[in-house]
């Protein structure tokens, strides 16, 4: 049998995502700030990264989805059982406003759970049919309904999954073979034109209301606000787009990175043992700092985490799961 060319792609650009995953968290005792450069922040890297972070599980999701149970719980439900538990205990030492809401997963740990219920539900997913168009009306519907919220994870459950499916259709789907042939190109210029009006409109909408950044979350219902609706339209739209240009900004060959694509595991389950004491107790709210420490405040977790993508970090955790 062929043995198929890997798409580094994928690799390289997952490096890039849990770093942003890490930078969005250092930033957390500011959420919801109206602080321009905070929802800057927030938005310019939040818009696309948890959007392709289930792209890329769909891609690489087979039919079966979870057949392989055993594997499915070891790997992925039990990390998050294990870390849900234990950010649930570590949260509270540093974070003074923490609640205590066994509904809702402990930090970060959310991604883990609807990762699961896809991989649980996928086999029956793909037998419906239209189901990536209604999995976008779903997920537009949703933030009408006052009992979805962040409350496990029901809300991100419905508003990622259109990411998931499109990246599994784009690797198994003869009508995406285009856009699968497309994201393996590097940027041209009519891209970056694209792209630069993208970042253009979009900063001068956060800087009239800087709170929309947040919404990048999906975890905001509407409050019966039709306004609401059409900001997560938006949000859609430009997280389809700024995802696809993001995946071709990346190279689809070897690098001295690429390597550590296979080890953001251990970097998304561990990091907020770095993250929330340098979050909520090393230093005060972002807005008490001169731009010098600002940048001090959000890199050195960043830089800490980096240690994180070792190999002996990487072999504890697929050793244990």
């Amino acid at each position: 049998m062929e043995k198929k060319e890997r798409i580094y792609v994928f690799d390289n650009v997952k490096v890039w995502l849990m770093l942003m995953v890490v930078l969005g968290h250092t930033v957390i005792s500011n959420y919801g700030s109206s602080n321009i450069g905070i929802a800057y922040l927030w938005f310019f890297r939040g818009i696309y990264t948890m959007p392709l972070f289930f792209f890329i599980s769909g891609f690489f999701t087979k039919p079966g989805g979870g057949s392989n149970l055993h594997k499915l719980i070891r790997s992925v439900l039990m990390p998050f059982l294990v870390f849900d538990i234990a950010y649930l205990f570590y949260e509270p030492i540093f974070n003074d406003n923490f609640t205590l809401d066994w509904k809702t997963p402990g930090f970060a740990m959310w991604f883990l759970l609807v990762l699961f219920i896809y991989r649980m539900i996928f086999p029956f997913l793909i037998k419906i049919k239209y189901i990536l168009a209604i999995s976008i009306i779903a997920a537009l519907v949703v933030g009408f309904i006052p009992y979805i919220g962040k409350e496990f994870g029901l809300s991100r459950m419905f508003c990622f999954l259109p990411f998931y499916l499109l990246g599994y259709y784009v690797k198994n789907d003869k009508k995406f073979e285009l856009v699968r042939k497309k994201i393996l190109q590097p940027l041209n210029l009519k891209d970056w034109i694209v792209l630069f009006c993208l970042i253009f409109i979009w900063a001068a909408i956060l800087y009239i209301k800087p709170g929309l950044a947040y919404y990048t979350t999906f975890t905001q219902g509407y409050d019966g606000n039709w306004f609401f609706l059409l900001v997560r339209i938006s949000l859609y739209v430009s997280a389809f787009a700024f995802g696809y240009y993001v995946l071709k900004m990346f190279p689809n060959r070897k690098t001295f990175y690429t390597k550590y694509g296979g080890r953001t595991m251990g970097v998304y389950l561990f990091h907020g043992f770095i993250v929330l004491p340098i979050a909520y107790k090393l230093f005060e709210p972002i807005e008490a700092y001169d731009y010098f420490h600002m940048a001090v405040k959000i890199c050195l977790p960043v830089l800490l985490s980096l240690l994180l993508f070792s190999k002996p970090v990487d072999y504890i955790v697929k050793k244990l799961f």
